[in-house]
């Protein structure tokens, strides 16, 4: 999902930002189950780069493993932080993946959910 803003630039000097790039929309759009689906046909797809790949067993072996950063028996803040590293590797691998890659997913994700309506 590599996207460069690019502006322009109005008559009094100010520069407007165009708007979130629609696949982050589509993305914001999916249901839950099509999310979850996701990484997984991700996972599986040839055109994915091994570095990419590589985050998802990584995190989980994290979740997986007996010590974290914050200990789990701290009250909420254990848990946190397993959710805000589960979450920032998600997105990193998905900002690994090539765009029309995760785009043709994204939109085979969108029909699905159309067909099943």
């Amino acid at each position: 999902m590599k996207h460069k803003a690019k502006g322009t630039v109005s008559g009094d000097g100010e520069t407007t930002l165009p708007e979130p790039p629609r696949l982050r929309k589509q993305l914001l759009a999916l249901s839950l189950r099509s999310k979850l689906r996701l990484p997984w046909r991700l996972l599986k797809d040839p055109e994915v780069p091994l570095p990419a790949k590589l985050l998802i067993p990584l995190g989980g072996a994290y979740l997986a493993m007996p010590f974290d950063l914050i200990p789990d028996f701290i009250p909420v803040l254990g848990q946190l932080d397993d959710l805000l590293l589960l979450f920032l590797g998600l997105g990193l691998f998905l900002r690994l993946c090539p765009e029309p890659v995760l785009r043709r997913h994204v939109e085979a994700l969108q029909a699905e959910e159309e067909g099943r309506r």
